[in-house]
């Protein structure tokens, strides 16, 4: 969608996979596999968002270890970009 093609180079830069000619798809893509491959629960999350909060929540409380929880702490663009 184009809102996705336009969100798509500011988030590539804070993960680290933006290239001069754009995003790097092929980047991307094995960074997140590799971080999924680290651990049985990956959670992608916005500190100032309810639901990611509740979501982090509900998973301690039903007992995931935390060895066994990651959580990739999204930076300041997202609340930057405004809704989608």
């Amino acid at each position: 969608s184009p809102v996705y093609r336009l969100q798509a180079p500011a988030q590539a830069r804070v993960l680290g996979v933006f290239t001069p000619g754009g995003y790097d798809g092929a980047a991307s893509r094995a960074a997140v596999q590799e971080t999924v491959k680290s651990v049985p629960v990956v959670v992608y999350s916005y500190s100032l968002s309810p639901f990611c909060n509740e979501a982090l929540s509900v998973l301690r409380s039903a007992g995931v270890n935390e060895s066994a929880l990651k959580v990739v702490e999204l930076g300041p663009e997202w609340f930057l970009l405004g809704p989608a």
